[in-house]
């Protein structure tokens, strides 16, 4: 709605789908599930930031960093001070805590080229594969999966699968008017 994407029908109803999973979720739980929507809102606040500012994913990142920079290094100066920081406990934690700049800043470039080349509506969706993949690394870690949570992942999911389908049906379209386009051309 901010950048005045359209949503068609099938996106629609891939919405109230999701929508449905997730009020399924919250009954179930008894309350909002207030974690799992701030951490949406705040990476879909995050998406919208990325696609509105006019640079690229490197300097966007750049920026992002030396902003956040110094009070992170304030912090784990602080976390050491106190006795409960952890980086020179030993030669493996050094190394592991280093290497989790690039394992973090990679995929967040990545994202930040991807928001600015994407509508939002899909990537929205493609944001499901974070907590899939968390889900099932619950479920091969031994977390039950209740009939509810199989409801709720069903609506979920199902809403993902129409919206696939949309994205391939107007992937197909546009195939097709190329086509009709390129045989005008060649007449």
């Amino acid at each position: 709605m901010l950048f005045r994407e359209r949503i068609d029908r099938i996106g629609q109803t891939a919405i109230a789908l999701a929508g449905v999973g997730v009020v399924v979720q919250a009954v179930a739980l008894g309350h909002l599930p207030w974690v799992s929507l701030a951490l949406a809102l705040s990476f879909g606040g995050y998406g919208v930031v990325r696609k509105q500012v006019a640079a690229d994913a490197q300097t966007g990142f750049l920026v992002e960093c030396l902003l956040l920079g110094l009070p992170s290094l304030a912090f784990l100066m602080w976390l050491q001070a106190q006795g409960t920081g952890h980086f020179a406990d030993s030669a493996a934690t050094v190394a592991w805590l280093i290497a989790a700049g690039p394992i973090t800043a990679i995929p967040l470039v990545l994202f930040a080229w991807a928001a600015r080349r994407m509508p939002l509506s899909a990537m929205g969706f493609l944001q499901f594969m974070a907590p899939t993949i968390s889900f099932m690394i619950g479920i091969a870690q031994g977390e039950p999966f209740t009939p509810v949570r199989a409801l709720s992942f069903g609506f979920i999911w199902g809403g993902a699968a129409v919206f696939l389908y949309g994205a391939w049906r107007r992937s197909r379209a546009v195939l097709n008017a190329e086509k009709i386009v390129q045989a005008a051309a060649a007449e």
